[in-house]
């Protein structure tokens, strides 16, 4: 099986997994889960922590939208992380842009984009789950 296969195979969650990351408690669906231990994307997890309870303010709060987009292949494995309190579009910026300028993240099975949510409060905790898993 490959692993866009195995993540499609997950709609809603059966079990929540909690952890800490930078003194946040961070939660993952079984999906992102898979995600992390299959695809070695842990980073991906401690690159979305790492916005919750920053300088943002309260930007990070609630609904997001993140994404990891591969850019073309003249940067050599390199990616931009994005995140949005609404919908992408022309008009609603995202409040986060990192460049990741090297990873190793599955494009090839998982597509030049993939998209994932996050929510919570930084009081409460972030759960992060598969768009499949909302």
């Amino acid at each position: 099986m490959s692993l866009s296969t195995d993540l499609g195979q997950f709609i809603g969650s059966m079990e929540y997994h909690a952890t800490t990351l930078r003194g946040l408690k961070f939660v993952c669906t079984d999906g992102m889960l898979h995600l992390a231990e299959a695809a070695g994307a842990y980073w991906l997890l401690d690159a979305v922590s790492s916005y919750q309870g920053s300088q943002l303010d309260r930007a990070c709060e609630g609904f997001q939208l993140w994404q990891l987009r591969k850019l073309p292949d003249n940067c050599k494995n390199a990616a931009e992380l994005t995140c949005w309190r609404d919908t992408p579009s022309d008009e609603v910026k995202p409040f986060v842009r990192q460049l990741i300028p090297y990873t190793d993240f599955p494009f090839d099975e998982l597509g030049e984009t993939f998209q994932f949510y996050a929510c919570g409060t930084m009081s409460d905790c972030i759960t992060a789950m598969l768009k499949s898993e909302y």
